[in-house]
């Protein structure tokens, strides 16, 4: 039985990657996922996983507009494959909004 907090959470770090993967669109999954891998001592794993959280607004709003574009592209090819029609124009809206203003 594992008897810390970090060694409790590396037993679930494989089911929220599996909630991450299934559910792209739900945040808070990406943001469990940081905290786990922060906790655990996977640094790499935590910037990589944050990074991919912040993805386009973060690259937009630090003047990177062709990693944004790149992650918008991603996230609207997304939304049409799974017919997410709301999410794929709120993602349109905000790509007009962060790299058009």
């Amino acid at each position: 039985m594992p008897s810390s907090s970090s060694e409790r959470l590396a037993e679930i770090e494989d089911l929220v990657r599996a909630s991450v993967a299934e559910h792209p669109t739900y945040l808070v999954f990406r943001c469990v996922l940081v905290h786990v891998l922060c906790q655990t001592g996977d640094e790499d794993g935590a910037r990589a996983a944050l990074a991919a959280l912040a993805g386009d607004r973060f690259a937009a709003s630090i003047g990177r507009r062709d990693d944004a574009r790149r992650h918008f592209a991603a996230a609207v090819a997304l939304h049409r494959r799974i017919g997410a029609s709301t999410w794929l124009a709120r993602t349109e809206r905000d790509a007009a909004r962060l790299l058009d203003g």
